[in-house]
């Protein structure tokens, strides 16, 4: 299910775009979601694949903590924020605990760094793009040829980066939703 893209206009102020289909597939039948898959909570921005569930905890749930004056960016990330995601799925029973702790896949987006929070909650930075769910590599292929292409509008490139992968991955609607980081600038 699902193709989330996160792209960094370096034209731009390095403003990170992130682009969400709207498709819910169970592998043989699919819907449009009314909620979007991409969002803003509080100084970040969520995109998620694997469970609607996660979703709704990442966005109405999760109440990230508040950065410390005197605590580094990268501590911020890799402690208080690590520790309070594994602590929110777990009080609601999201994810697996008997070998360390196994959740879903999504993009968490702090300022201006990408991340790609993989499900045993490893933080992977990503330079400048990244993409989760079934359409995760096409997505990427088709950002880098659009760019290759010298495409410039950052939102039509992510929508018919969408558009394309829709048409070779089920698990993937052509219907997105865009959110950007202006608003943290």
């Amino acid at each position: 299910m699902t193709c989330i893209i996160a792209y960094k206009d370096i034209n731009n102020n390095n403003t990170i775009h992130m682009c969400g289909d709207k498709c819910g597939s169970n592998g043989n039948t699919q819907d449009i979601c009314v909620e979007p898959k991409v969002f803003h909570n509080g100084d970040f921005m969520i995109g998620y694949t694997t469970s609607f569930y996660m979703g709704q905890l990442l966005k109405h749930i999760w109440n990230p903590p508040a950065r410390l004056e005197d605590e580094t960016t990268d501590s911020y990330l890799h402690n208080s924020v690590r520790k309070s995601l594994i602590s929110m799925f777990k009080e609601n029973n999201f994810g697996s605990h008997s070998d360390g702790y196994e959740i879903g896949t999504f993009i968490l987006v702090y300022k201006s760094r990408i991340f790609t929070i993989h499900s045993d909650m490893q933080f992977f930075e990503n330079k400048y793009l990244t993409a989760v769910g079934c359409g995760d590599v096409a997505a990427r292929a088709a950002v880098e040829t659009y760019i290759k292409c010298g495409f410039t509008d950052v939102e039509s490139m992510l929508r018919s980066s969408i558009e394309t992968v829709s048409k070779i991955c089920c698990g993937v609607s052509k219907e997105c939703d865009i959110v950007d980081n202006k608003q943290y600038k």
